[in-house]
């Protein structure tokens, strides 16, 4: 690839067309990103939720997710059309420091949400109580772990042409890509279990775990073209950036979509949680009934009426981890009191 020389000498791009259209790129890509985040996060109503410790959890995830994606795309912008990554050494390094940087805690904001919406479609109830959590948050160990293998193996150089070019140690790529493929296939087979089993009685929760699989599916391609990319070709600076960038706002779509509908889901989680461990726990009235004494019953003449109300003895418990719109919600199966009317002529 022959390089065009700028008016200052020195060759970011290989032509002017290429440095046009990543200029539109990034003109295009941030704004967006910008009207994603201030959409989902109107900026006085979450400095309050955030000062006053109110903002609830998955929203948490769903802000790491959009802020560092934006950091991602502004600071690649500022890099390959302002600074440069071929003025010095140390801006190439730069260059791979916070690609690597934004790039690991983008995926980890969407692999922690995508973790909160398989724990909603698989019946949700107390975070740390349930295995598949506490396994989740092994993986955002591991996914540590990576991050600091990146930050150690990271390669970066000046070509003779005066091109920046960077990348990572096979050591550290490996484990990248390892745990990148297994978080992803783990997650879409949380999703894809549920499904095949027929387990949601509820419409909109079905409609939710079919849109979480396909987020699932959708961030694990477009994050192996890119790595596959990088790995097959000697990737310059410019192409790094770009190419993550493209993966970062890829991703960033998906959750968006995702969380058109998140009050509306969470909604419906917290009702199907609630009857179901109210099923669970009461498999017949003739339990009920033995258990707590609260079903009478007189028989004066023919059956004109039945009527069920179920009704809270108790406030909801919190949660381990507060979510107001989700497990918060929740009734323990003993805080829920049937009561039937059985009317005769």
């Amino acid at each position: 690839m022959t390089y065009e020389i700028g008016f200052n000498d020195v060759p970011w791009f290989p032509n002017r067309g290429v440095q046009v259209g990543f200029t539109v790129g990034y003109l295009v890509a941030l704004p967006l990103i910008s009207l994603m985040l201030f959409s989902r996060f109107p900026l006085v109503k979450t400095f309050h939720e955030i000062i006053h410790w109110n903002l609830q959890y998955t929203r948490v995830t769903i802000l790491i997710a959009l802020s560092a994606s934006w950091c991602y795309i502004f600071v690649g912008g500022l890099l390959n059309l302002g600074v440069g990554l071929s003025q010095s050494l140390r801006e190439c390094s730069t260059g791979l420091f916070l690609c690597t940087w934004f790039y690991t805690t983008t995926k980890l904001g969407i692999y922690l949400f995508l973790m909160e919406r398989a724990f909603v479609v698989r019946g949700g109830g107390i975070r740390l109580k349930s295995w598949h959590y506490r396994f989740n948050f092994f993986l955002m160990g591991c996914w540590l772990c990576v991050f600091i293998l990146l930050e150690t193996g990271r390669i970066y150089a000046l070509r003779t042409d005066g091109v920046c070019t960077f990348g990572w140690e096979w050591w550290a790529l490996i484990p990248l890509m390892s745990l990148d493929v297994f978080v992803n296939i783990y997650l879409v087979t949380m999703f894809v279990i549920p499904l095949f089993r027929n387990q949601f009685l509820n419409r909109k929760l079905r409609r939710l775990a079919i849109k979480s699989l396909w987020t699932s599916i959708g961030s694990v391609v477009a994050t192996m073209v890119n790595l596959v990319m990088l790995i097959m070709i000697e990737a310059p600076g410019w192409l790094c950036l770009g190419s993550c960038s493209i993966d970062i706002f890829a991703n960033a779509i998906l959750l968006f979509y995702m969380t058109m509908t998140q009050k509306t889901d969470d909604r419906e989680a917290k009702a199907a949680w609630t009857i179901n461990g109210f099923h669970q726990e009461w498999p017949s009235v003739s339990n009920i009934e033995a258990q707590n004494e609260i079903i009478d019953y007189e028989l004066n003449g023919h059956r004109m009426d039945n009527t069920t109300v179920i009704e809270a003895l108790q406030v909801p418990r919190e949660a381990s981890i507060r979510d107001n719109s989700s497990d918060q919600g929740i009734l323990p199966p003993t805080a829920i009191r049937v009561t039937r009317t059985v009317g005769f002529n």
